[in-house]
């Protein structure tokens, strides 16, 4: 149930679905950022020190989210959901390239590599695709 109040038309309905599901993409990120990443434990206040911190992380989540691509296209991102849910994403792409980076028996071949490279470069030039 989402609530709005903008002016409701069934174009308006489609677009307040598509920005939530970003906005919430963004909240999952930050989360994985905070707690998958550890940064909460990092107990630093110095600005210079965050700066790095930061930067450590948008690589690390960058790699995260091209490693979730990479596991989508091999089809094993549902072995990492705890739910039953089959016909959609429940989870980050980044909180999957997590749980497999974890996962020592995972094995990806070069073509998965490919066609997570590919799905990051059709994300690049359509923003609003959902993957």
């Amino acid at each position: 149930l989402l609530a709005t109040s903008l002016c409701i038309s069934s174009n308006t309905a489609k677009r307040i679905i598509k920005i939530y599901a970003t906005r919430m993409q963004i909240e999952e990120s930050f989360r994985d950022v905070k707690t998958g990443l550890k940064m909460n434990n990092s107990g630093s206040r110095i600005a210079s020190r965050l700066s790095v911190l930061l930067l450590v992380a948008c690589l690390s989540q960058f790699v995260l989210y091209l490693l979730g691509l990479a596991v989508k296209a091999a089809n094993k991102h549902r072995q990492y959901q705890a739910n039953s849910i089959k016909h959609r994403n429940v989870l980050s792409n980044q909180f999957i390239g997590l749980r497999a980076y974890k996962d020592r028996k995972l094995k990806l071949l070069r073509s998965h590599w490919r066609t997570a490279i590919k799905t990051l470069q059709g994300l690049i030039l359509e923003p609003q695709a959902c993957y």
